[in-house]
C-alpha cells in the first residue's frame, strides 16, 4: 500500500508548525524541504533548533503531536555537513540529493551511523545507474517528478515514469519515492509504475476543502 507524505516548504518556522499541525491527527509522517539558494535557487526555513525545540516540546507535553515523524529533505550544496544537526534535531529520515555532493557515500555512511533512514534523491535527468554502488547501504530512492526543483507547484514531468519503472526492474523491492508534480491525477500513474512513496504539497495543503480533506481524497485514489 503506498504511502502519502505531506511536504512542507515555507520560509519561516511558523508556517512550518501550522502545517505540522494541520495534518498531525492523520499522517504519519511530513516532509520539511531545506533549501540553501545554492544548491537550489530559493532560500528555505533551515534551523534544526527549531525542529528539536518543538519535538521535545511535544513529547514533553503528552502532545498529539509526537506521533508524527518527520523526513528532511536536503535540497544543499555538501549535505553530509549538516546531517548530524538534523539527526540530533530529531528528523528519522534523511533525503541526499545525489547530484549536491561529491562524497554520497560520506553522507550515507554518517547517516546510517547515527540511525536514521537514509535515501538518495535524483533530478528527473540525472541516469537511474548513478545509484548502483549505493543502493545495498540506502534504504529507499526518491525520484524528482519536476524538472525545477525546490519549488512546490511544478508541473509532473512524465519522464519519472520511465525512470520509476526502470529502477524497478532491476531493484524490485527498492522503497521508491516520489516528490514533485503528485497530485490527484498523477498518483495513480505513479504507483502503477512502481513508487511506494507520493510526497504531495500543494495537493495536501492547497486544495479546496482542507489538508485532512485532500489527504483522504489521494488515499482513496490510490488505494
Amino acid at each position: 500500500m503506498a504511502e502519502i507524505i505531506p511536504a512542507i516548504l515555507e520560509s519561516e518556522w511558523k508556517e512550518i508548525e501550522d502545517k505540522i499541525t494541520l495534518v498531525k491527527d492523520f499522517s504519519p509522517w511530513v516532509q520539511i524541504d531545506i533549501s540553501d539558494g545554492i544548491f537550489t535557487p530559493e532560500i528555505t526555513w533551515n534551523n534544526p533548533r527549531d525542529l528539536k525545540n518543538y519535538l521535545a516540546a511535544c513529547l514533553a507535553a503528552e502532545s498529539p503531536n509526537k506521533k508524527v515523524k518527520v523526513e528532511v529533505d536536503l535540497m544543499v550544496r555538501n549535505p553530509e555537513l549538516v546531517i548530524k544537526d538534523w539527526v540530533d534535531a530529531g528528523a528519522r529520515r534523511l533525503i541526499v540529493h545525489i547530484e549536491s555532493t561529491d562524497n554520497v557515500g560520506e553522507a550515507v555512511k554518517i547517516a546510517k551511523e547515527l540511525g536514521v533512514e537514509i535515501g538518495l534523491a535524483l533530478n528527473i535527468d540525472t541516469p537511474n545507474d548513478v545509484l548502483d554502488g549505493f543502493m545495498a547501504d540506502v534504504d529507499f530512492v526518491q525520484f524528482m517528478g519536476i524538472a525545477k526543483i525546490g519549488f512546490q507547484g511544478q508541473p509532473f514531468n512524465e519522464k519519472v515514469l520511465h525512470k520509476i519503472e526502470g529502477l524497478r526492474s532491476v531493484y524490485p523491492d527498492a522503497i521508491i519515492s516520489v516528490d514533485g508534480g503528485v497530485n490527484k491525477d498523477t498518483m495513480a500513474l505513479l504507483v502503477k509504475v512502481g513508487a511506494n512513496r507520493l510526497v504531495a504539497g500543494s495537493a495536501v495543503y492547497a486544495a479546496q476543502g482542507g489538508a485532512e480533506a485532500s489527504w483522504r481524497d489521494l488515499k482513496e485514489i490510490i488505494n
